[in-house]
């Protein structure tokens, strides 16, 4: 039933706990439940679960509608009725319900395997949420990083590009993502930086990106000094570049150069 580490089930009651009574002799000893008591809280649960379950009364209908905008939510969200309501179960899921049941319907023979499929699915969600989540937070540290990166495949196309490039080369950026090839890549950032075919430093860039080998340092239009270094990934897995800026330090080594030389005249 999904991934172990994801086994959370909330239960946002109210004050008879029937929905929650009913529900936990139908969860294995391996799943958690969170019975938040607020809505604050519920929030907070439903974005760890897996499956929701929310007792339905007039204030809670508009429950369904508010976890639903938020984007960390990713689990169903069941609609539990004791009494029968005055909207159709069909009205309820238009709330934002993935599903609405009545109590009666928990102890049905067919409610245990509907349990099973959507704690599974919920699961994988979440673990794919997670991870998605892990690839922003990653990225957006690499993005405040001073040094750029881009690593490529074993095929050479990009996996993953920092937010540095796109803030370099925004007329490129709309096309500069995952699966375009280092070849593409590199004649669409030379083209914003007016590297024309005869100029010596556009081949001198083009060895270094077809081949990502080695490092290079070079000067774009805007006067900017830049050292690009590549290396392979282990097992062959493709390829990383770093780009970091180093203007200032070339300025340095040119006033420290040329202070020496005038020591020595």
């Amino acid at each position: 039933m999904g991934h172990s580490e994801h086994r959370y089930v909330t239960i946002y009651d109210i004050e008879d706990k029937a929905l929650s009574k009913s529900l936990k002799s139908y969860l294995e000893n391996n799943i958690k439940v969170l019975e938040p008591t607020s809505k604050e809280v519920l929030e907070q649960a439903a974005q760890n679960s897996a499956l929701i379950f929310i007792a339905l009364d007039q204030a809670n209908m508009a429950l369904g509608k508010t976890l639903r905008q938020n984007r960390l939510i990713v689990a169903d969200i069941i609609g539990v009725y004791a009494k029968k309501l005055e909207k159709t179960d069909l009205q309820v899921m238009a709330l934002g319900f993935d599903m609405c049941i009545s109590l009666e319907d928990i102890q049905s023979a067919e409610f245990k395997d509907i349990l099973s499929s959507k704690l599974s699915s919920g699961s994988n969600r979440l673990s794919e949420l997670f991870l998605a989540e892990d690839q922003r937070r990653l990225s957006d540290a690499l993005s405040c990083a001073p040094a750029s990166f881009i690593v490529f495949d074993a095929d050479k196309r990009i996996a993953f590009i920092s937010e540095h490039y796109y803030r370099a080369y925004p007329k490129s950026a709309p096309r500069l993502g995952k699966g375009l090839s280092v070849y593409d890549a590199f004649e669409m950032m030379s083209a914003e930086e007016h590297f024309s075919q005869d100029d010596a430093r556009y081949e001198e860039l083009k060895s270094f990106w077809h081949s990502l080998e080695g490092s290079l340092d070079f000067v774009t239009a805007r006067g900017d000094c830049y050292r690009l270094k590549a290396a392979r990934l282990p097992n062959k897995r493709g390829y990383v570049v770093t780009a970091a800026g180093i203007t200032q330090y070339k300025k340095t080594i040119k006033a420290l150069e040329e202070e020496i030389e005038a020591l020595k005249s």
